[in-house]
């Protein structure tokens, strides 16, 4: 749930930046009556694009394949309403257009960097359980030691997260509560790593 609500500013930001520059676009250039009218056909192709971008950016698998013939579906669906209605609106099919296509791409680079840190954070876990679980790297006095600047400093950050996680199942804790807890969980490894230097390097 947490992760939840730190992806939502960037969805939000992501549909802005399709929704905004083309209803400054259509301020411009389109009819003042139907001003409201466009704000709304904006507004949900810039949250459409958004969802489908961030969707599709967060995705390991490939989507593209998959996202851009729905796209083309929608605009198309789209174009054709409006033309149906009145012709004259060829112009908002346009920027319809570019509010989509702003939105999804701005979308798709933000869950594409999302998903590229959380690969590279299941990537140092993995190596730090494997490398803090291996009995010939433990017996290895030099192999310990020589750690102290490389791979421990990463390996301790990720041992707090994880203990956090488990120890945090209380949804109630405050903001304040579960930093106490975070801090204390944080002195707790960094004694036990002193201690496994204190036993291999002096």
């Amino acid at each position: 749930m947490e992760q939840f609500f730190a992806d939502v500013p960037f969805f939000i930001l992501a549909a802005l930046c399709g929704f905004v520059p083309t209803v400054i676009l259509v301020k411009v250039t389109g009819n003042p009556s139907e001003f409201s009218k466009a704000i709304i056909i904006l507004l949900g192709l810039s949250l459409v694009g958004a969802a489908a971008g961030f969707t599709g950016g967060m995705s390991r698998t490939g989507v593209v394949g998959d996202i851009v013939p729905a796209v083309l579906a929608l605009l198309g669906g789209v174009s054709l309403y409006l033309f149906g209605a009145d012709t004259s609106r060829g112009i908002m099919t346009s920027i319809g257009a570019s509010a989509l296509s702003l939105s999804l791409l701005a979308a798709f680079a933000l869950g594409a960097s999302n998903r590229n840190d959380v690969d590279r954070y299941n990537l140092a876990r993995d190596q730090c359980f494997s490398l803090l679980t291996n009995a010939v790297f433990l017996g290895n006095k030099k192999a310990v030691c020589n750690s102290r600047s490389t791979m421990m400093p990463i390996c301790a950050g990720v041992i707090v997260n994880e203990t956090f996680m488990l120890e945090s199942d209380d949804i109630n804790l405050s903001s304040s509560e579960k930093q106490k807890k975070r801090e204390a969980i944080m002195e707790r490894v960094d004694a036990e790593i002193q201690n496994l230097y204190v036993e291999n390097c002096t």
